[in-house]
């Protein structure tokens, strides 16, 4: 009996484990796909349903995904602070989607703008290096 409740606390701990784990690899890029093919056919709901819980567990293309559909209103009721509450997390991981949309949001005077714009456009987001340019002229730096 007592190897029993062993071997149940392991799993216990092993399922616990693996719940808390960030979604990542070849597995996490196969559902946001699923979420992606959803999404192109108007299943809005179901991309939803499949993208939150990667965004839940970290997944940054899953956050940025979420932003946009509360953003649009798509299979969500629309909201921008809902939208703003997956696009920063996904921003600060290196999505560079997130961090053109997040300077972009900022952009009416603020020097979080140039922050967020400055860093897509480190990665090559020509939009951003231009929009980030106009931005610091105006703005001190961050």
């Amino acid at each position: 009996m007592q190897k029993f409740l062993e071997a149940v606390i392991r799993i216990a701990f092993l399922a616990v484990a693996i719940a808390a784990a960030p979604v990542t690899g070849a597995f996490a890029e196969g559902l946001f796909e699923d979420g992606a093919a959803a999404n192109k056919r108007g299943d809005y709901a179901k991309a939803v349903e499949i993208w939150r819980p990667l965004a839940e567990h970290g997944n940054a293309k899953a956050q940025f995904a979420l932003s946009v559909m509360y953003e649009m209103g798509r299979g969500v009721p629309q909201s921008a602070s809902e939208s703003i509450k997956w696009l920063r997390p996904a921003a600060e991981q290196g999505e560079i989607g997130a961090q053109f949309a997040l300077g972009s949001s900022y952009a009416a005077g603020n020097v979080e703008a140039v922050k967020w714009l400055r860093r897509a456009a480190e990665q090559g987001d020509c939009s951003a290096a231009r929009r980030s340019h106009l931005t610091a002229s105006t703005f001190p730096a961050a």
